[in-house]
């Protein structure tokens, strides 16, 4: 009786946490889907609003500002 409890216990568990991990999984797609989607959409809307011969300023694309490497290819401290 004891061991069967166990592996309903270990299936319940088992069940519970492939649940939640599925859960989890399911909203960090639909978060990046619903990300890219508008993006697509306001870059297609820069895209449509581009007049043809006229001087327009070009979109500012923000980036994150790229990092110094630290050390190089062998291992040793770069120098400044």
């Amino acid at each position: 009786m004891i061991k069967r409890l166990r592996r309903k216990f270990i299936l319940i568990n088992l069940l519970l946490v492939g649940l939640v991990l599925a859960v989890v999984f399911i909203l960090f797609v639909g978060a990046n889907v619903r990300r890219l989607a508008g993006q697509s959409d306001a870059a297609l809307r820069l895209a449509l609003s581009w007049q043809e011969g006229k001087e327009m300023a070009r979109p500012f694309l923000k980036a994150a500002p790229r990092r110094r490497r630290s050390t190089s290819r062998t291992g040793h401290t770069a120098s400044p």
